[in-house]
């Protein structure tokens, strides 16, 4: 029908995470609901604020609806990241869950308003597991879909 407009109904949530097995885990948890989340990964702070941005190689990035964030990174560490975020237009800083192994990292990183949830990540792969699908709830939350 003329003047219909297609709206494209994925949403598009960054993951900034360096470790190749949480990585996995987290995509395996996402596409297990059909959530209709797309997740685009990077693996350091200065990535994942191009991408924010949309600058650098990252100019045609989707917009990102959330970010789940780790704190301990080779490049550009989350903790660098959140500042850099503050720092910009609220409108450009979608809300952030931080899942980090680093437990005071994880408590400072609550001082920020655009940080929506804060855990520390657990040692076995099952409590990993059973809290990505928390995490999956909270980002669907978070971009306003039903969880």
């Amino acid at each position: 029908m003329p003047g219909l407009v297609n709206i494209e109904r994925k949403i598009h949530v960054l993951h900034v995470e360096d470790d190749d097995g949480d990585a996995f885990l987290t995509a395996r948890a996402f596409r297990a609901h059909g959530s209709g989340i797309e997740l685009h990964r990077v693996t350091g702070g200065q990535d994942a604020l191009q991408f924010l941005t949309r600058s650098g190689p990252y100019a045609d990035a989707p917009r990102i609806r959330c970010v789940l964030l780790d704190l301990q990174m080779v490049n550009g560490d989350g903790s660098w990241l959140l500042d850099r975020m503050a720092e910009l237009d609220r409108l450009v800083v979608p809300p952030t869950i931080v899942v980090s192994g680093d437990p005071d990292g994880v408590v400072e990183s609550r001082q920020y308003p655009f940080v929506s949830c804060s855990v520390v990540k657990p040692d076995s792969n099952e409590a990993f597991a059973a809290l990505l699908e928390t995490v999956r709830r909270i980002t669907m939350i978070s971009v306003g879909m039903v969880a």
